[in-house]
């Protein structure tokens, strides 16, 4: 009959050894800690399930599914070379990509989803002798978690986007020949130069300093307002004359930005 020498404390001899062909572990129970016996079951729960697998997860994700060259070239219907060219490429584009090498540095297995996912980024479908496994094709295998893709990385997407691009320029295109647009380049260039021409005008001014102060001497005040008022119309005229004939030299309608590139 085991007794108790203290709280959390039994005596010696009574929980013996286990033996046998596991590793040796002191099994729970009323002489142990709360906090020792659930630090045993849970060390020897995890040590009993990764010792049947670890040469299976070993250095793998739940996501690497690995497939042989072959494997891959009988399921895409192509050759071994040419699975063997896309897994060099991948393997050097991607160096973290796993892959399973023999001693001579040959590859034995490569990540599928990896290599479904290099594939449908950077190879165009239409030059490719397989199909394309995307990530919605029923065909492709399925792990126990997807690999991530980068949708707006893809082949497809790239044409996609393309396409939208040039139906942009299009819309913008038969806006401007409908003169709903304005050239932003066009207007900002055009504002500077009749800015510089109002502002070479006005800098004109101080040369009716002379003018100005013989309206002073002979009528006073009134004859300076009166001055001020001719100078003012006369300035007035000056700058819409030189507008029209910046407009006159102007083109009736601009060019497109890609007939000027052209």
């Amino acid at each position: 009959m085991p007794f108790m020498t203290g709280r959390g404390q039994a005596a010696e001899g009574t929980h013996p050894r286990v033996k046998g062909p596991y590793r040796d572990f002191s099994p729970c129970g009323p002489g142990r800690p709360r906090k020792a016996a659930s630090q045993t079951v849970e060390k020897f729960g995890l040590t009993g399930l990764t010792a049947l697998t670890h040469g299976l997860t070993n250095g793998l994700t739940m996501s690497d599914v690995m497939w042989s060259v072959a494997q891959i070239a009988a399921r895409d219907g192509v050759s071994k070379a040419a699975v063997s060219k896309t897994v060099k490429k991948l393997s050097e584009d991607r160096p973290d990509t796993p892959i399973n090498r023999g001693a001579q540095g040959q590859v034995l297995a490569v990540s599928l989803a990896h290599y479904d996912h290099y594939r449908q980024r950077f190879v165009n479908p239409a030059k490719a002798s397989a199909p394309l496994r995307l990530p919605e094709d029923p065909a492709a295998p399925r792990s126990d978690a997807e690999f991530p893709m980068r949708n707006e990385d893809s082949f497809e997407e790239a044409k996609r986007q393309n396409e939208w691009l040039k139906l942009g320029r299009e819309k913008i295109r038969h806006q401007e020949d409908c003169d709903e647009l304005l050239r932003k380049d066009r207007v900002i260039a055009g504002v500077v130069k009749a800015g510089g021409e109002i502002q070479a005008i006005i800098k004109r001014l101080p040369n009716r300093a002379d003018a100005l102060a013989l309206a002073v001497s002979k009528e006073g005040v009134h004859g300076v307002r009166s001055l001020l008022r001719q100078i003012a119309f006369e300035m007035s005229n000056e700058v819409a004359d030189k507008l029209e004939q910046i407009a006159e030299r102007s083109p009736e309608s601009d060019p497109l930005i890609e007939d000027e590139d052209a």
